[in-house]
């Protein structure tokens, strides 16, 4: 999503699109794209391995609860989501593919920070950081399906963290979306988030 937004504004692509559709629009149509080919691949890589496993006998697969597996997955959706959002944003900030890197390293942190977390939330389920990150959008995907695995947590806090991050995907989507239009039209060099923010209402 990243360097597909980078190379679509690099190439122009994007000033004619503009004329006929609105920028959280376009954004979102590319993250639905990109996400469902991304998801796909996951599925078929997957099920080719389950598939191996099974037919050669090679190793014992552990059963795995559906309920368990519905919850992982809506945690994979969820987050998969999130942070395509926030890195299609990042993607319209950089003129190169060698800037975008640079351009989503707050991004990064966040994933790399919320991953952390779910090591502290792996040896507590009940803690607080446990309490804490499932009710934040970016760390919940991360959090809850460790906390599920565990039942240490309440259906209350699912449906909420299920609910906070919607929401949360939903705000993102426009205020990304005024970003990807104050920064896929702006080329020489790498923006900063407040300039395409500012940038949009040009």
């Amino acid at each position: 999503t990243l360097t597909g937004v980078t190379e679509e504004k690099s190439n122009r692509v994007m000033e004619l699109l503009l004329a006929v559709a609105r920028p959280w629009q376009l954004l979102a149509g590319k993250i639905l794209g990109i996400s469902m080919l991304g998801l796909s691949q996951f599925v078929l890589t997957v099920a080719a391995a389950v598939i191996a496993v099974r037919v050669t006998g090679a190793y014992d697969l552990p059963g795995l609860p559906i309920d368990t597996l519905a919850v992982l997955m809506g945690g994979v959706v969820l987050g998969f989501a999130l942070y395509m959002v926030l890195y299609g944003a990042a993607g319209a900030l950089a003129s190169k593919t060698e800037d975008a890197q640079t351009a989503s390293t707050p991004i990064s942190l966040l994933t790399v920070g919320s991953f952390f977390l779910s090591f502290v939330v792996l040896n507590a389920p009940d803690g607080v950081a446990g309490v804490i990150g499932t009710f934040v959008p970016f760390s919940a995907p991360f959090v809850v399906p460790i906390r599920y695995a565990f039942d240490a947590l309440p259906l209350w806090q699912h449906l909420a963290a299920m609910a906070v991050c919607v929401v949360t995907i939903a705000v993102l989507l426009r205020l990304a979306g005024r970003v990807y239009a104050g920064g896929v039209l702006q080329f020489g060099g790498r923006l900063k988030w407040r300039q395409a923010f500012r940038g949009a209402e040009q």
